[in-house]
């Protein structure tokens, strides 16, 4: 098994969209498509899944890193989400979430640890 300080910190940046005039939905929808990552992609799916604020999408890819982070899925997510664990525009996955209001993720993240 891989060690957390081998993963490769993810690292989402957005893009300032500089449109005006966005319906709230449309705007939602450009500021994911305007992600960019760095770091190992292996991990941008975090990243991303907390942009949509998909619960199901942070289990999926909890369960792909099983033998190869931890060997369960709450091992990976305490993880990645530690502090020392995936990044996304510089901050650990729970501060991230928090940041871009995805609530449903922050407070599974949190019943993780």
């Amino acid at each position: 098994m891989k060690t957390l300080t081998t993963i490769a910190k993810v690292a989402a940046l957005s893009v300032g969209l500089g449109v005006t005039g966005l319906a709230q939905a449309e705007l939602e929808t450009a500021q994911l498509e305007n992600v960019k990552f760095t770091g190992d992609v292996r991990y941008a799916g975090y990243c991303k899944a907390i942009l949509e604020n998909n619960v199901s999408a942070i289990r999926q890819f909890a369960n792909r890193s099983v033998g190869e982070v931890a060997g369960s899925r709450r091992g990976v997510i305490r993880l990645v989400s530690s502090e020392n664990g995936v990044t996304c525009n510089g901050k650990n996955l729970v501060e991230f979430s928090l940041e871009k209001n995805a609530t449903d993720v922050h407070a599974f993240l949190v019943a993780q640890r």
